[in-house]
Parts: C-alpha cells; sequence; structure tokens
C-alpha cells in the first residue's frame, strides 16, 4: 500500500494540472499514507511524502481561482489551512524525537517554501480578510520565519508573505518578525 500510495504521489508531481477536487483527496490520502502520525511522530518516509504532497498542493494552488476554492466547500479551505499551520514547524523541532528532527532536517527547506508558496496562494484565490489572518495561524507564519534553523533563503521568502496579509492597524504575532 504505502509503495503503490508513493508512486501515485510520484506521478502526480509530475502532472501540471488544474483539479480543485484533487486537493482534499492529497490531503486525505497523506494522512493514510503516513498513518495518521502528527509531526513529532513522522518517519523520514513520511516526511518524504508531506514534502510531495505539499509541492503537489502549491502547483494546483497556482492555477485555482476564488470559484474552485469556494467549490471545495470550508472542508477543504480548512484543511488546507490545519495542514500548513500543523506543518509550519519552528524552533529546530526542539520537541522532535532524534530520528524525527534528523527526517524532517532533511526536508525543512523545501517543504516550507511550498507551505508559504500555499500561504500565498490562498491569500491571492481567496481575499477575504479572515482568509488566513486567524491568531493561530499567523503565530505559526511567524514562528516559522524567526526559526533560525531556516536558511536565509527561506526567511527572506516568509517575510516576502508579510505585505500579502494587509494587517492594518491590528496588533499580530507578526510584529516582532518585523521589528
Amino acid at each position: 500500500m504505502l509503495d503503490l500510495g508513493t508512486l501515485l504521489i510520484d506521478t502526480l508531481g509530475q502532472f501540471n494540472h488544474r483539479c480543485p477536487s484533487a486537493i482534499p483527496t492529497l490531503l486525505e490520502s497523506l494522512r493514510i499514507l503516513t498513518a495518521g502520525r502528527t509531526p513529532s511522530k513522522k518517519q523520514e518516509n513520511d516526511w518524504k511524502l508531506t514534502n510531495q504532497t505539499a509541492h503537489i498542493l502549491s502547483m494546483n494552488l497556482r492555477k485555482l481561482d476564488s470559484t474552485d476554492l469556494i467549490a471545495l466547500g470550508g472542508n477543504g479551505f480548512d484543511s488546507l489551512k490545519i495542514f500548513v499551520q500543523t506543518h509550519l514547524i519552528s524552533q529546530g523541532g526542539r520537541w522532535m524525537k532524534k530520528r524525527t528532527f534528523a527526517a524532517w532536517s532533511a526536508v525543512q527547506e523545501s517543504l516550507t517554501t511550498s507551505l508559504y508558496d500555499i500561504i500565498t496562494e490562498l491569500l491571492r484565490i481567496y481575499s477575504r480578510q479572515d482568509t488566513l489572518h486567524h491568531t493561530g495561524m499567523l503565530q505559526a507564519i511567524a514562528d516559522s520565519i524567526e526559526d533560525i534553523t531556516q536558511t536565509d533563503n527561506v526567511t527572506v521568502y516568509g517575510l516576502s508573505i508579510l505585505p500579502n496579509l494587509n494587517m492594518g492597524q491590528n496588533s499580530s504575532p507578526l510584529d516582532g518578525v518585523m521589528l
């Protein structure tokens, strides 16, 4: 099953297509293929699959518009937000076990970049003020940008998201990042 799932995700990564219904399917498939493991318990293969899935999701989102995202319904959008928020890992994953940390470190840069791409695309597609502006998501973005284990390129890429957030006069976890 795992080999078949890995092959399917590899194959999906080679196609450049627009398929909104693939988004919930990919997220559910990832949960099944990684045995529903949370980031703190993911193994090496789990992280590789998560990284591939995040890349495929970001490619799919580049081709979507707001009507596609609305067609997904709340579940699809909420699943994407939860996926991004739980996988934007900060502070070098201190809470991870040694093996999990090593496996995450191998994909950290590309995974974080794909997650930032997903955030950027969600902000482009779904411009409502409450799209990603709840405190938990903002805190996850802030923590990941401030993570000293990230490369400079990833940090700068994360900072490029800030102007798209349009926070106005409201105080947020991102205030410290901007300072």
